[in-house]
């Protein structure tokens, strides 16, 4: 699944003229991230972004354990609720398990082809989540998830 996550950025990239391959990283562990940041990837970048929100997170809490200063904005890709301080991707999971069942019934009932669907396309949105300094006195407000999102609608 992530290997096709970034298989689709990449190919978007680089339709845009975007892609240096220099800039894409395999990190399957914590392990590989201390080793990147060890390396000091981060020191040209404006933004990394994850294959899924627990990478960023691993990542997030790795820049914030060595307080590294000017580090990029970190986005993650699933919108996971256990992950839910890192800017991310929310994919409607629902709503592509919904279509999925559909194409599938529609081939097996033979109404369609699934290499031949019209529209496979479901929305996405991007989660903007500000981070809040840890002495910050909005740290303990309950409302500061709420106040902190912002929440882009894209296609994918």
């Amino acid at each position: 699944h992530s290997e096709a996550i970034l298989n689709v950025l990449r190919k978007v990239l680089r339709e845009r003229g975007l892609c240096r391959e220099n800039n894409f990283f395999h990190v399957r562990d914590v392990f590989s991230i201390r080793k990147l940041v060890d390396d000091k990837f981060y020191e040209s970048l404006d933004a990394v972004f994850c294959s899924n929100d627990t990478m960023a997170n691993m990542l997030e809490r790795e820049f914030e354990y060595r307080r590294i200063p000017n580090r990029p904005a970190v986005i993650g890709y699933d919108n996971n609720p256990v992950y839910n301080t890192c800017s991310t991707i929310a994919v409607p999971r629902a709503e592509m398990a919904r279509r999925t069942v559909e194409l599938l019934i529609g081939h097996l009932t033979g109404k369609c082809r699934i290499g031949e669907a019209s529209d496979t396309r479901v929305p996405t949105w991007f989660i903007h989540r500000k981070k809040v300094p840890e002495n910050s006195s909005e740290r303990n407000h309950s409302s500061k998830s709420t106040k902190n999102t912002k929440i882009t609608e894209t296609q994918k």
